[in-house]
């Protein structure tokens, strides 16, 4: 905990809190907190003001505006919250800064000088370089897609976390350049974002399934699989082969 001078008897504090969560995303983890404050929102010592969800340093993060109430015994004080919540590895982390809703402001420079000078983590699955150059950010619907596929689905069983060890090994041999060219060619970079729609159009299918098992993965896996073939291969080159017909 870092804690600043005082301003009429109330010093502005910056927390940090470390909690383990089976929240899939940040969204999950605000709904599960939430229902932490539940008691102290009904009671109308709590209100949360808003919620918003960008990147900081390269990492989304969440950040939520809250107002309450604490009685010191001698007085009730108007408190003002600021919290910042990221995710690395299924742990989430809250730096949060407290001060008096007068003085807030005065020292939220120094909170944001803080969060500035972190280097967060990146998860040990990694980012999604090439989807997230090609729609240009990380909070990006397809890149959403993409990750919650690999975190909710892949990585729930031992055969998903295995293929996905495996596929990391190879996939971010390469990776770092096709995304490099993609944020130097805007030709290029279009060309990345058709080719990986008809793939994410499939993997949405994983989004209103069920697996619980490894069999289910295996049998959804390869299913999607042989529909990319299909969309990829086969269906190119039926059409290939017409068109030569259809000019002989």
């Amino acid at each position: 905990m870092l804690t600043g001078p005082k301003t009429n008897g109330v010093s502005p504090n910056i927390l940090l809190f470390i909690r383990n969560s089976t929240s899939a995303s940040l969204e999950e983890f605000s709904t599960e907190t939430k229902k932490l404050y539940r008691e102290s929102i009904d009671s109308g010592n709590l209100s949360i003001l808003d919620e918003e969800k960008t990147t900081l340093n390269g990492k989304e993060i969440l950040i939520r505006n809250s107002l309450g109430q604490y009685n010191t015994g001698s007085q009730i004080l108007n408190m003002k919250y600021r919290e910042t919540v990221f995710k690395v590895d299924g742990t989430f982390y809250t730096i949060t800064y407290a001060n008096t809703a007068d003085n807030f402001d005065n020292s939220l420079s120094k909170y944001n000088q803080v969060l500035d000078s972190l280097v967060l983590p990146e998860s040990k699955s990694g980012g999604c370089l090439i989807a997230t150059a090609a729609f240009g950010t990380e909070l990006a619907p397809q890149v959403q897609l993409l990750r919650e596929t690999r975190d909710n689905v892949l990585f729930s069983t031992g055969s998903g976390t295995a293929f996905m060890t495996g596929f990391n090994e190879f996939y971010y041999v390469f990776s770092p350049t096709i995304s490099d060219w993609e944020r130097q060619s805007p030709l290029f970079k279009e060309t990345i974002r058709y080719t990986l729609t008809p793939m994410l159009w499939t993997l949405s299918i994983l989004q209103f399934t069920d697996i619980d098992s490894e069999s289910k993965l295996l049998g959804y896996g390869i299913g999607i699989i042989l529909l990319n073939v299909g969309i990829y291969f086969i269906v190119p080159t039926g059409i290939i082969l017409r068109l030569k017909k259809f000019i002989r």
